[in-house]
């Protein structure tokens, strides 16, 4: 299962669980945050790995957003975890505050999970192609995603993961 949070707002971290056991911290899946902004004028949002002094290359206008993406993949089987029945929730923090948001369904198991923020959807939703290059599949397509519902102030839309490679038959 691939997690992605998204949100052009203020972010220090983002804390990802299954049931009651944090995930992708040490040796149970992948963490990684990035700063994803437009580099030059072409179309396409660019990844770069998250630093403050990466904004500095990014070009930042009305229609230009910097957005902070912070992904979670967690499922293979050497991670030693089942997804298919977990819990899924996360605690986002900024500043000395902190919140839970938890997702509405059991499972997302074989999926790209996008978490967006609310107040960034009109922005995300509006990309009919994968906006992240280089060819990110956690976001192929946002407008063509399947919405599941907004709760806590983040909205939830999956796709199904296009990498066979990391879909495993139970």
């Amino acid at each position: 299962m691939s997690l992605n949070f998204l949100t052009t707002g203020k972010l220090d971290s983002v804390h990802f669980y299954l049931n009651e056991d944090r995930v992708c911290d040490g040796n149970i899946g992948v963490y990684y945050d990035q700063i994803l902004c437009y580099q030059d004028s072409n179309a396409f949002l660019t990844a770069m790995i998250a630093t403050e002094s990466d904004t500095d290359k990014c070009i930042l206008s009305d229609e230009k957003s910097i957005w902070k993406a912070v992904h979670c993949f967690v499922g293979k089987p050497s991670d030693g975890v089942n997804v298919g029945s977990a819990k899924i929730w996360l605690r986002i923090f900024y500043k000395n505050e902190s919140s839970r948001v938890e997702l509405p369904l059991e499972s997302f198991e074989g999926s790209n999970v996008n978490i967006i923020a609310e107040h960034d959807t009109i922005s995300w939703f509006a990309y009919d192609e994968n906006p992240i290059r280089p060819y990110f599949d956690d976001y192929e397509s946002p407008a063509a995603s399947n919405r599941v519902g907004c709760h806590d102030g983040y909205c939830i839309a999956t796709l199904p993961m296009a990498d066979k490679d990391v879909c495993y038959d139970k």
